[in-house]
């Protein structure tokens, strides 16, 4: 077996030999994945070495101006015969100069094809500056992505915006369950090799590992081991060896995207105030301090996101409109655009604003990525005016958006976690339309199974709960109930999902309530829920939690409950018009009622 000289570095072995491991594990079957490169030499080196060891492994440098890479790249060979592909030279195609890479669409666009004539692994060898440029425009070729190997670039130009990449959340979330295994073992063996003692030229590199391992564990359910991988890599950034290794504008911008996944978890289990704390004390500062623009729009966006959800809307869309807008405009940014102008939408659907929210997402939204050539966008692009469509009662136009314009993509982008969650809006529009078992098939065949083998522990416990709901519309309150307790309760516990828990918790006390046990339906609204959104300052769930005590009240019926069940209304109504949401409407009805 061949392998690097001795003078190129753990991390580099470390990496040939994940590749070394991934080919022979991934023999037969198609895998997508690249290998970040800056030295031709050096890559060459690699690929002869790996050719010595792989027998039959296909080699292929890409024409300078091509635009059809799938139609080079099957000429020569017969594909069933090969243990393997390497593609080098992309960069002849990708010109830094340039914006525009047709080369990229048109990868884009023959994704799903690549799978369908190559049985074996498909590596692509780039220089990182291709690498950012395919994140940014071929975003849905990178959704295939199941590995990525660095070999490079050399510690002193770690401190370049970029330069280490790193998985994020919905790409390693469509992994396998037992790719991720396979990543995660992978990645836990090259931070054992790097040893107690991480040399200085290595930091930046096991950060990396250490961040990347973090979003596989939170993917699968264990935040807590995700947030001790974080930990580890802030500890690591705080010493000083990695100043040394990558300079303080590297080490930084390292410890910033760390800190800004450690908010994301803290966000995801409710913890609104440190996940708010921590954007804008931590990472704000760290790229105003660098002058990255671009990073620091995403991370107002992120601030706008818990804003939101805390029921702060009008700061939320300020931040979008003022914060980030004018910032991808003047980058010329136009996915970034879109993408803002399409969380405008959303903050609109929920003030009830669906007009304009149509509008946005009909004409600033939807063609922005048509002209990209943006397929996954604009699929979530229509599930978002499905949406709206759905809330304003137009199901039939709904139902024919998720089934002919989304779950096509999704299923030829081989994006399994899309699809489960389109197939579970396709059930919801089922249900609401008393097609019952049809969901309840849904749910129980389609969506339940793909969220299992993607080792999706809380997208799992969500699609039990929806069966939940169906059974206890058809009065099998019993199951429902288990369901609830069993199926849904731990796993939020686990996860630290106090806001799920509270939710879940509400809608046990409706099924507790429609048994007409009042009481202990009354007491977990008023000691189990409603304090949790307290806490959190979650508005919207606070008035909706306030809105159903008043109605379990009401129902009690007893005479000192009449009063107590106006002031939560009266809290309720003042709520939701702040937050200008349509159901200010229905809680001053029920306030008329009351006389």
């Amino acid at each position: 077996m061949t392998s690097l000289p001795a003078d190129s570095g753990i991390a580099q072995q470390a990496e040939l030999q994940a590749l070394r491991t991934m080919l022979t594990f991934s023999r037969g079957t198609f895998s997508l994945s690249f290998a970040v490169c800056n030295s031709p030499a050096l890559r060459d080196f690699l690929i002869d070495s790996l050719r010595r060891d792989c027998p039959g492994l296909h080699v292929q440098t890409i024409s300078p101006g091509c635009t059809d890479i799938l139609a080079e790249a099957i000429t020569p060979v017969d594909p069933d015969d090969l243990p393997g592909l390497f593609l080098a030279g992309l960069e002849s195609c990708v010109p830094s100069s340039q914006t525009d890479h047709p080369v990229l669409r048109a990868l884009n666009a023959s994704r799903e094809a690549w799978a369908q004539k190559f049985r074996c692994p498909v590596v692509f060898w780039v220089p990182e500056y291709v690498m950012r440029i395919l994140y940014r425009q071929a975003r849905d070729l990178m959704a295939w992505r199941s590995h990525q190997f660095e070999f490079g670039p050399e510690p002193a130009d770690l401190d370049r915006a970029g330069s280490l990449s790193v998985m994020d959340y919905s790409l390693a979330a469509n992994l396998s369950l037992e790719e991720k295994r396979f990543r995660i073992a992978e990645l836990e063996g090259r931070i054992a090799q790097a040893g107690p003692d991480i040399p200085e030229t290595l930091v930046p590199y096991v950060a990396r590992w250490m961040i990347e391992l973090a979003t596989l564990r939170e993917v699968l359910g264990d935040p807590a081991a995700a947030m001790e991988e974080l930990d580890k890599a802030v500890d690591l950034l705080a010493k000083p060896s990695s100043k040394g290794a990558m300079g303080d504008d590297g080490r930084d911008r390292l410890r910033a995207m760390t800190m800004g996944q450690i908010s994301d978890i803290l966000q995801a289990r409710g913890e609104l105030d440190e996940a708010l704390r921590i954007r804008r004390e931590e990472v704000l500062p760290a790229y105003e301090r660098l002058g990255d623009v671009r990073s620091r729009a995403v991370t107002m966006s992120k601030i706008a996101d818990i804003l939101q959800q805390r029921g702060q809307t009008d700061e939320a869309l300020r931040i979008q409109r003022e914060e980030e807008l004018p910032v991808y405009e003047r980058l010329g940014d136009v996915r970034e655009r879109a993408v803002t102008m399409g969380k405008i939408a959303d903050i609109l659907q929920a003030r009830g604003e669906l007009d304009e929210a149509l509008r946005i997402l009909r004409e600033e939204t939807l063609p922005a990525f048509e002209r990209l050539g943006d397929v996954r966008d604009r699929a979530v692009t229509m599930g978002q005016i499905a949406d709206i469509l759905q809330q304003r009662g137009q199901t039939d136009e709904a139902l024919r958006i998720r089934r002919e314009e989304e779950l096509p993509v999704y299923e030829r982008l081989g994006d399994v976690r899309s699809r489960a969650v389109t197939m579970g809006k396709i059930a919801d529009i089922l249900r609401a339309r008393g097609e019952l078992d049809e969901a309840l098939r849904i749910w129980r065949k389609e969506v339940l199974p793909a969220f299992e083998r993607l080792g999706a522990v809380r997208e799992r416990a969500l699609t039990m709960g929806r069966i939940a709901g169906i059974l206890q519309q058809r009065g099998q309150t019993d199951e429902a109930l288990r369901i609830r307790r069993e199926e849904e309760l731990p796993v939020y516990e686990r996860l630290g999902d106090v806001r799920e828990r509270a939710v879940t918790m509400r809608k046990i006390a409706g099924i507790l309530e429609a048994r007409g046990e009042l009481d202990e339906a009354l007491r977990i609204r008023r000691e189990e829920e409603l304090p949790v959104y307290e806490r959190l300052g979650d508005v919207r769930n606070l008035l909706v939690g306030r809105t159903n005590l008043a109605l379990t009240l009401l129902e009690r019926g007893r005479p000192e409950d009449r009063a107590e069940a106006r002031g939560l209304l009266e809290l309720a109504l003042a709520a939701a018009r702040e937050l200008g949401i349509p159901e200010q409407e229905r809680i001053q009805r029920m306030l008329d009622g009351l006389g």
